[in-house]
């Protein structure tokens, strides 16, 4: 079953949870593809968050993600920063006001957290 597309001003308040509007690094894969979609989120609530990327992502597709969540603890290096690894349902997608950018609303499921050190490539490129 295909869901529509929604335009940014069709769309309905969908969030059931508080969100924050934090801009943080994240890496999208899909199953089997060794390419990956870097981008920033736009905001994450405790159940997923909501992304703009320049990739078509479908509803119901699940996607691998890494979320880098930095310490801002002073005195921290930076290899003390978070990655969530995770699984992550699209539920929804929006054409934006670029045509060739699409938002996607994703949920979470069955993640991993813990420190490393991460590629700053990728912190850099999403800044």
């Amino acid at each position: 079953m295909m869901l529509p597309i929604l335009s940014s001003s069709d769309a309905p308040d969908r969030r059931r949870r508080r969100r924050l509007r934090l801009a943080y690094p994240l890496r999208l894969y899909r199953s089997g593809d060794a390419s990956r979609t870097e981008t920033k989120t736009e905001d994450i609530s405790c159940e997923g968050f909501f992304c703009v990327t320049n990739r078509h992502f479908s509803p119901f597709e699940t996607l691998e993600c890494e979320l880098l969540i930095p310490v801002q603890e002073e005195g921290l290096p930076t290899e003390h920063d978070i990655v969530l690894r995770c699984q992550a349902e699209v539920v929804r997608v929006v054409h934006q006001v670029d045509e060739a950018a699409f938002g996607i609303a994703c949920r979470l499921s069955d993640y991993t957290i813990g420190p490393e050190i991460i590629d700053r490539v990728m912190a850099m490129e999403c800044a």
